[in-house]
């Protein structure tokens, strides 16, 4: 379980929004889970709100990683804000990306990655979803789906 107050130090003394969390790039800012077993790993979905706090065209912000994957904001020129995904297992890659660019920092995305390997269709593996809406994948790295039961 993380810890976490439950509210957050008001911004510039406008106002504090409950139970959430501010992480800022000068602070080396991050949440830390070890869990105490594996899981599963073939079936899993990361959900969250997320709202930039600066555009930088020489970084990369991650969502969300673990021992071998990671969900990952790319600013550099190559991508321009597009979310990247990695999914790592021993030496096999899994990239995805979304054409879509999220460089709005007064907009909230709701943003839902949701991982299902034992699907028989590929697309239906690992689906994206922007405020309720699915993103398909595609741009630069092309189609790369992890194969069934990954």
């Amino acid at each position: 379980m993380f810890s976490a107050s439950k509210t957050a130090a008001p911004i510039s003394g406008s106002y504090s929004v409950k139970q959430s969390l501010r992480f800022r790039s000068s602070a080396s800012a991050y949440l830390n889970r070890t869990p105490s077993v594996a899981g599963n790993r073939q079936t899993w979905t990361w959900s969250g709100w997320v709202k930039r706090g600066a555009i930088s065209q020489t970084a990369y912000r991650s969502l969300f990683g673990g021992n071998e994957t990671a969900i990952t904001f790319y600013d550099d020129t190559n991508y321009n804000s597009q979310i990247i995904v990695n999914l790592r297992s021993s030496a096999t890659n899994v990239f995805l990306n979304y054409a879509p660019v999220f460089r709005d920092t007064s907009a909230w995305y709701h943003f839902v990655f949701a991982c299902d390997t034992t699907q028989a269709t590929a697309s239906n593996r690992f689906k994206f979803y922007v405020n309720g809406v699915q993103i398909t994948a595609a741009g630069p790295l092309g189609l790369n789906y992890p194969s069934q039961n990954w």
